[in-house]
């Protein structure tokens, strides 16, 4: 297995994790933002850790802080989202699922910009990505 896919699959349960410890707080009520700002902050202990000991110089172009900024918005709101789905009474496994479909978001927007290859089996995955929520959702 290559070391980008042992990565994604440790994304992939952490990301998982994250997701069912949020339908886990909801039955608490918890206020959304003071949630997710204490996460946040966490995320942000954890990134300064990891800037330490890899001494690291903290360097980033005015570009590269834009799109950060751009895709700090995409993800709070994606979390704000999912939280309040969760938080009015959505179902983990409904509600999961559609959030899962980030996935099709992002291939598709990879094929316009990167132009990368568009192969059957990519279509394929699509068809069976979104066939499967269709399912999971009903």
């Amino acid at each position: 297995m290559s070391t980008s896919t042992t990565l994604s699959l440790i994304a992939l349960i952490a990301f998982g994790l994250t997701n069912f410890f949020w339908k886990f707080a909801t039955p608490s009520k918890p206020y959304q933002p003071s949630y997710l700002m204490v996460q946040g902050l966490t995320y942000i202990a954890v990134m300064v850790i990891i800037h330490i000991i890899q001494k690291q110089q903290f360097t980033l172009s005015i570009k590269l802080t834009n799109l950060a900024i751009i895709t700090g918005i995409c993800a709070s709101t994606g979390a704000i989202g999912t939280f309040l789905a969760l938080s009015s009474g959505g179902e983990g496994s409904k509600v999961f699922p559609i959030v899962g479909l980030n996935m099709v978001v992002a291939t598709i927007l990879s094929i316009i910009f990167f132009r990368e290859p568009v192969t059957t089996q990519k279509l394929l995955g699509l068809l069976f990505g979104i066939t499967s929520i269709l399912f999971l959702t009903r």
